[in-house]
């Protein structure tokens, strides 16, 4: 997300200070010029119980947003979840980056409608 919103990372900026001095040198003390802007959005289950399905069209319509760039899943059928009443039992994120903070926010907010109605199927 950093790549999108500033043009480098901390990891490329470690990198180019080791492989390229010049590139490294031009990257500015405090970010500027932000290209676009980002958030990340936590999975979260209103469900305790063994995860019997995931629901692919929920999956597909979060997906399908425009500022979507990727995620990570950390429930899987077969495998118990609980309620999500934290960060730490949260079952994944989703990673929104959007030249326009309107259409961010837009995206951001229904998301949760999207996980707001369950993803998750248990028994």
């Amino acid at each position: 997300m950093a790549e999108a919103c500033l043009g480098y990372s901390a990891v490329s900026a470690m990198l180019d200070s080791y492989l390229d001095p010049v590139a490294f040198a031009a990257i500015p003390r405090m970010p500027i010029d932000f290209r676009a802007h980002a958030m990340e959005a936590k999975i979260r289950s209103g469900v305790a119980g063994t995860v019997t399905e995931i629901d692919a069209n929920a999956l597909k319509a979060i997906r399908s947003l425009k500022s979507y760039r990727s995620e990570m899943v950390g429930a899987a059928v077969g495998k118990r979840i609980e309620k999500t009443i934290d960060l730490l039992t949260s079952y994944g994120n989703v990673n929104l980056v959007n030249e326009s903070l309107v259409e961010l926010e837009k995206d951001y907010t229904t998301f949760h409608e999207i996980v707001g109605r369950g993803i998750f199927k248990v028994e």
